[in-house]
């Protein structure tokens, strides 16, 4: 593995050598984990996460370098790390899972595992609302959280900023099918419109997909969803 020194980044030539052994434990992991079997899930990610370090240099140090995903050798390191992140979430292990994703933002900054889409979720959950307000406003990820926009309103409000989560709700309905479903819980889930089920960027699916995941939050943070109720009616 060839080590270069900061600003540059670790490039793990061994991950090649490697790479598809504990790639294939995340592969196990996730078909554990959508037989909801969490605990084997669990097992296979932090088996991945342990043999993917043992590739590792002695003079990697977590402080200094880095593990950029934009090299496909670091891509399964940091697929089995986003898993267990992801994994640790199910279990209820949210200090964990949040640990996990900054982690994951300290290896890889420009975050091509999409950390910062679960990580607000996270810090929510924990209380930790100038944590999640500072990941929001990072510069390098200035208007690429995607849905998961829908949960900056959230961080504001529980800060006592109610003008500024006004202003992100309307950045927020850019996404408008999201918005419907959270103002209408019981609205039946839409058909789906790919023949394997996926999700379509910004089609009915995806807004009712993301507002089932979000609403507890919504629920959990008094007059949001009244304020949201209000800016869609007056958005019309």
């Amino acid at each position: 593995m060839k080590l270069i020194l900061p600003p540059y980044a670790l490039t793990p030539d061994r991950f090649s050598q490697n790479e598809w052994i504990f790639d294939a434990f995340t592969h196990y992991g996730l078909l554990r984990l959508n037989e909801r079997k969490t605990l084997a899930a669990y097992a296979f990610f932090h088996t991945a996460v342990a043999l993917a370090k043992n590739c590792f240099p002695r003079e990697f140090n977590p402080a200094k370098h880095r593990i950029p995903g934009g090299f496909v050798q670091n891509r399964p390191y940091l697929r089995a790390l986003s898993n267990l992140m992801n994994c640790c979430d199910v279990m209820g292990d949210t200090e964990r899972a949040s640990e996990l994703g900054y982690e994951l933002l300290s290896l890889d900054p420009d975050d091509r595992m999409n950390v910062r889409f679960e990580l607000p979720k996270y810090l929510l959950g924990l209380g930790r609302f100038e944590r999640a307000s500072k990941l929001f406003e990072t510069k390098r990820y200035k208007d690429t959280f995607h849905m998961a926009i829908y949960l900056y309103p959230l961080v504001l409000l529980h800060l006592g900023k109610k003008k500024e989560a006004t202003a992100a709700i309307l950045k927020c309905l850019d996404y408008p099918q999201t918005a419907r479903y959270l103002l209408n819980p019981d609205l039946p889930m839409p058909p789906p419109e790919l023949s394997f089920g996926g999700l379509i960027s910004g089609n009915e699916a995806e807004g009712f997909y993301f507002a089932r995941q979000y609403l507890p939050y919504w629920i959990g943070c008094p007059q949001s969803l009244e304020l949201l109720r209000e800016q869609v009616t007056r958005r019309g």
